[in-house]
C-alpha cells in the first residue's frame, strides 16, 4: 500500500469514522492489514437497586434449667401403651424412659411432654427420665405399674337388691340391700362364673369361688349414685363389703369413687360402675301369694321382662333328715328355664324349698390400673319359698 492511502486510512480510523481492527491474516506491503467493523449498538441503562432493609439482630438464647415434677396419671398397666403427661420444664429433643425402656414421644411443649408409656416386665413403682437439651433429670418411683390384664377383669363384684315375697313369712320378711367389689390381679372371675354354671345349665352343691382381691390398703371406698352414696369397707384381703342395712335402690346406677385411705394404690374415680336392674317379678312357681307353692323335680321358673346380661336361679332344699343341698344355675333373659330333673342326684317330695331368681346387667368397661375388664354385677334378686312336690 502507499504511504498516501494508508495515511488516509489511518486518519479515518483516528478520526473515529472507522474503528481500528489489525487483522494478522491480511497483509499489504510490509505493513498490517485494517479491518472495518459495525458499529455496536448502545446499551440501555440499568435501574439504581433499592437499598436493602438492615436485619434485627437475633437475641441469644437462654439455656433451660430442665426438671421433671410429676407424671399423670401416674400408673397403668404393664403392657403400655396409654398416654401420659410430664410436667416440669423442657428443652428441644426431650427422650423419656420408664424403668430404662424407652417411651415413645407425642408432643413436647416448654412444660409438659405426652409419651406413650413402654412395655414393661416390671411391676410396682419405677424410676422415670428425662433427657432434653444435653441434660438428664430423673423422678424416682415416678410411675406404678400394674400387671397387664387385658381382656379379663381387673374390677370384680356384685351390688343388689333383695325382694322378699310372699305373705307366708314369720316374723314378716322385710327386703334388703348390699354388696361387694375388688379390685383384682388378672382373674377370669365372673358372677355366674364363681359357680361354675356355663350359660344355660345348673350345676350341683357348687359353693363358687374366692375373690382374687388385690390388697390396696384403703380404708374405705365409697359408690355414688344419684339417690345418695353407700360405703363399702375392707376385710382382711381386701374385699370391700357394704355394712348391714345399707341403702342401694333398684335401677341406680353408680360410680365408684376414689378409695379413701389408700397408701399406695392410686386415686381414680370410675363412673357407671354398675346398675342395679329395676324392679321385676317372678311368676312360676307362684312364690309372691299367700300360700307356699308347690315345685316339681323339673321346676319351671317364669318371669317379668328382659333386657339383662342373664338371670341367676338358685334352689335351696332342706331335706327331712336335717341335710340341705342346693343348684345354681345360669339361664339367658328370655322370660323362662326349666330346670333339668338330672341337675338333681336325688329328690325327696315333702321337702322345704327357698327361690332366688335373679337379673344381672354387667355395665362393662376398663379399669385404669391395669387396662382389665369392670365385671361389677348389678343383681335384681326375687326370694321366696315352696315345698317339693
Amino acid at each position: 500500500m502507499s504511504g498516501g492511502r494508508w495515511s488516509v486510512l489511518l486518519s479515518l480510523a483516528v478520526s473515529g469514522c472507522w474503528p481500528l481492527i489489525l487483522d494478522p491474516d491480511v497483509r499489504h506491503g510490509d505493513g498490517p492489514a485494517l479491518v472495518p467493523t459495525e458499529p455496536t449498538e448502545p446499551t440501555e441503562p440499568t435501574e439504581p437497586t433499592e437499598p436493602t432493609e438492615p436485619t434485627e439482630p437475633t437475641e441469644p438464647t437462654e439455656p433451660v434449667d430442665v426438671t421433671l415434677t410429676a407424671v399423670e396419671p401416674a400408673f397403668g398397666s404393664n403392657g403400655g401403651g396409654q398416654e401420659v403427661t410430664l410436667s416440669g420444664r423442657f428443652g428441644p429433643g426431650a427422650e423419656v424412659t420408664f424403668d430404662g425402656e424407652a417411651a415413645r414421644v407425642v408432643a413436647v411443649s416448654d412444660d409438659a411432654v405426652t409419651v406413650q408409656v413402654p412395655e414393661s416386665a416390671a411391676v410396682g413403682w419405677v424410676d422415670v427420665q428425662v433427657e432434653s437439651a444435653g441434660q438428664q433429670v430423673t423422678l424416682p418411683a415416678g410411675f406404678q405399674y400394674f400387671a397387664d390384664a387385658t381382656g379379663r377383669a381387673g374390677l370384680v363384684g356384685s351390688v343388689y337388691y333383695l325382694e322378699m315375697v310372699g305373705d307366708y313369712w314369720y316374723p314378716a320378711a322385710t327386703d334388703s340391700s348390699g354388696g361387694y367389689f375388688a379390685y383384682t390381679e388378672p382373674t377370669d372371675w365372673t358372677l355366674d362364673g364363681i359357680y361354675g354354671a356355663p350359660l344355660g345349665s345348673c350345676v350341683y352343691n357348687s359353693w363358687g369361688a374366692g375373690l382374687p382381691s388385690l390388697e390396696t390398703g384403703a380404708l374405705e371406698g365409697r359408690m355414688e349414685s344419684r339417690f345418695g352414696s353407700v360405703g363399702f369397707y375392707p376385710d382382711a384381703v381386701g374385699t370391700f363389703f357394704t355394712d348391714f342395712g345399707a341403702e342401694l335402690v333398684p335401677g341406680a346406677t353408680y360410680d365408684l369413687l376414689p378409695l379413701e385411705g389408700n397408701g399406695d394404690f392410686p386415686r381414680f374415680e370410675m363412673a357407671d360402675v354398675v346398675t342395679i336392674p329395676p324392679r321385676f317379678v317372678v311368676t312360676t312357681p307362684a312364690i309372691d301369694s299367700s300360700y307356699l307353692p308347690y315345685a316339681d323335680r323339673a321346676t319351671r321358673f317364669e318371669w317379668s321382662g328382659s333386657g339383662g346380661s342373664y338371670v341367676l336361679i338358685e334352689v335351696w332344699r332342706q331335706l327331712p333328715s336335717g341335710l340341705s343341698d342346693h343348684l345354681w344355675c345360669s339361664a339367658p333373659d328370655t322370660g323362662s328355664y326349666t330346670i333339668d330333673p338330672s341337675d338333681w342326684p336325688r329328690w325327696s317330695a315333702g321337702a322345704s324349698l327357698w327361690f332366688k331368681v335373679g337379673r344381672v346387667l354387667e355395665a362393662g368397661g376398663v379399669v385404669p390400673t391395669n387396662n382389665g375388664d369392670n365385671r361389677m354385677a348389678g343383681v335384681y334378686w326375687v326370694y321366696g319359698a315352696g315345698f317339693a312336690r
